[in-house]
């Protein structure tokens, strides 16, 4: 007999791949679609998640961002991204932006 699944604050349960009989599953949140910006066809999607911890691989069973980019017509290449990394790109890219925008 199992217990209650115990979920993230983030989780959509919706996306989520964690039940009562698949303990083992992924833990995702909400998608967050960005663009495409016409004229042209690229996008983003943003999503956290989390998935089991593995015995060995001291990193798994961390949250971390799943950042996928591409043309908004063809599948997307995901780029998993530690929660300090994905701060640390962020901070850039507002960087970026405020210079590229005076």
């Amino acid at each position: 007999m199992t217990g209650p699944v115990s979920h993230p604050p983030w989780c959509d349960p919706d996306r989520c791949g964690v039940r009562a009989g698949q303990p083992a599953g992924t833990h995702c949140s909400r998608l967050v679609r960005l663009g495409p910006q016409p004229p042209g066809t690229m996008v983003a999607e943003v999503s956290l998640v989390q998935g089991p911890a593995i015995s060995g691989y001291p990193r798994s069973g961390l949250p971390y961002v799943a950042l996928a980019t591409g043309d908004a017509d063809d599948e997307l290449l995901v780029t998993p991204l530690d929660v300090e990394l994905a701060r640390a790109v962020g901070r850039v890219l507002i960087g970026f932006a405020h210079e590229a925008t005076g």
